[in-house]
This record gives structure tokens, sequence and C-alpha cells, in this order.
């Protein structure tokens, strides 16, 4: 097979060339210079059309010593649609502000989180936005120096004096707990995500506040921490479930989580009151009563921070927490007479 030579792209010469100009006055014409004749500026344009001619505005800011006008935004995974859901609400409030949004991903590597944002801030963003993996940041302290604005979302910085905005995560789990003791529950299960994440161990500690004052004695044999996966959640499940101490409701502490045990033990959560932190996709459909915040505001607010920020950077850093809401749909609002 033949394998023929990828095209170049034409670059402001050419396009000086065919407009029988200089590069620097075909450079200054599609700036738009009022130095530039209009008959001149039109030549240009004709050429640059004709050419196809794409300015690199990345390289003109970055040889004028300046930044782009994009925002970065480090999260750690396309398929799942929370992190999509922030981007849209920050995109949204970037756009009106004439700026873009430059998303990249970790692929939930800890380890990958330092060389994706360095890549992210060798490219001149204005502002970077991350939902962090990593227990160390201090490795952002040189940049924080030199003025970039560091938004932390939905976990705040670890080593590191920074802007956040997160969820009331122990708020909403003991709001949770409160729920199904009021539907009759004493024996509630948690199901919970890996031990290392902070949005894990601040659930961990609003289910165990929302046991005290309920006044139920924690019991660690109804907690269950793990990987994202369905045969860990299948395993954890099965094995709550098949003790004797069986729990007659669950907590389960984000929407990945929720989804799994859908796919993997549906039937089984029909004889137990159950409840899920995040909303998700079909889950009113489902009828799955949830602990919820609007993923889109989150990216919002995330946004407006950023620019506040960027106009105001010797302000002391922000911590915002977005209040959650629970909503119920049947699932945990089952009587443990009928479980």
């Amino acid at each position: 097979m033949t394998i023929l030579p990828t095209p170049s792209r034409a670059r402001i010469k050419d396009v000086a060339a065919l407009a029988g100009v200089s590069p620097a006055t075909a450079s200054r014409a599609l700036s738009n210079d009022p130095a530039v004749t209009e008959i001149t500026k039109k030549r240009v344009i004709d050429a640059a059309r004709t050419l196809r001619f794409r300015p690199n505005s990345l390289a003109r800011d970055l040889r004028s010593g300046g930044v782009t006008t994009a925002i970065g935004y480090v999260m750690q995974d396309l398929a799942n649609p929370w992190y999509a859901q922030v981007a849209a609400g920050a995109e949204e409030i970037f756009r009106k502000a004439g700026l873009e949004l430059i998303v990249a991903t970790t692929e939930e590597d800890p380890l990958r989180e330092e060389l994706v944002v360095r890549t992210m801030l060798e490219r001149r963003v204005q502002a970077l936005l991350l939902i962090p993996l990593s227990d160390d940041h201090s490795y952002l302290e040189g940049e924080r120096q030199l003025g970039t604005p560091l938004i932390f979302v939905d976990r705040p910085p670890i080593n590191l004096t920074a802007d956040s905005i997160t969820i009331d995560n122990r708020g909403g789990v003991a709001e949770g707990v409160d729920h199904l003791v009021n539907s009759g529950h004493r024996r509630i299960g948690l199901l919970s995500g890996p031990e290392s994440l902070w949005t894990t161990r601040e659930r961990f500690e609003g289910y165990k506040l929302g046991l005290k004052r309920n006044d139920i004695e924690f019991d660690p044999t109804l907690v269950k921490h793990s990987q994202y996966t369905n045969e860990s959640v299948d395993e954890l499940f099965s094995t709550l479930m098949s003790s004797n101490n069986r729990p007659s409701a669950l907590i389960s502490t984000n929407n990945r989580l929720t989804v799994s045990l859908l796919q993997t033990n549906s039937e089984m959560l029909e004889t137990i009151a159950f409840l899920g932190f995040d909303d998700f996709e079909l889950a009113d459909l489902l009828k799955i009563s949830v602990i919820s915040y609007d993923a889109v505001e989150l990216g919002r607010q995330a946004a407006r921070l950023t620019l506040e920020r960027i106009q105001r950077p010797l302000e002391t850093p922000k911590q915002i927490e977005i209040k959650t809401v629970l909503v119920p749909r049947g699932s945990a609002e089952r009587n443990p007479k009928n479980v």
C-alpha cells in the first residue's frame, strides 16, 4: 500500500506570498490592524481563505508573553457523566466571558495527576480547575505564587492553600441516616468507595454522625469499602446481605457504586431500603431515592469563583460548600417490616 505524504498546513509566509505583501503585513492584516488599508486586508483575507490558513492563536499569545483565553479542567474519567455535567456548567459561564474550557483526564491514576496538570499549565492557561486525586499538591505552590488561579473542585487541596468548592458530604449522608431512621430502620449499612479518597472519608464521617445523633451504636461489620468494579461491589454486597447481622437499609456513597449495585443485584436491592449519594440518569424512572445536588451548578460556581480569582488574585482563597437535598422516590422509604 502506498502511503501518501500528509499535506502541510499553510503558514503566514505562504499567505503573504499569495497576497503580495510581507509576512508582517499579512499578520497585521489578519489581526485587523487599522494601519493596514482595507484593500490590502481584503487581499490577505482572500489569500488566507484560498490556502485554508488558520492562525495559531496559542503561539501568538505565547510570543507576546501573555496567557491564552483557555481555562484548564483536569478530571478523572470521561465515561462518568458527572464530570461532564460539571464541565457543562463551567463552560456555560466561561463562554459568556469569552473564555474556552480545555479538558484533560488523569484516567483515575493519582500518579498521572501532576504530569497532566503540568502539561496543561505549559499551555499557559489562564486558570486551572482540578478534581484532584493526589495526596500532595505542594507541586503547585510555585504556580500559585506566580498568580495562576487554582480552583479545586469536589475535593480540597492537600498541602496547598487554594480555592475549593465541595459538596456537604457529611451533612448529606447524616441526613440520609436520619431519613432511614424515620422510616423505622436501625440496622443501616454503608457501601463506600476507596478509603483513600477525601469524599469517601467525609461521607463515612457523615454516616457515623447520623448514627450518633440517632443513638445507634456504630457497627463496623455494616460498612464495606469497595473498588469501582462490578466484581468488588457484588462480592461485598453479597457478604453484607448474607451475614447474620444483615442490614434492613443501605446507603451507597456515590453514583458509580449505585449503578454497579443495580447491574449486579437489582432484585436483592428490592428487599431492603436503599439510598444512593449522587443522582444519576434513570434514577427517577427506577424510583431510586438519592442524596442529590446540582452538578451543573457546581461547575457554574467553580467557574464564577475562577473569574473572581482572575480579577482579584491576591484575595484570601475561598472554601465554598454546596448543600445537598434528599430526593425520596420510594427505594429508601420501605418500612423495615416489609423488607
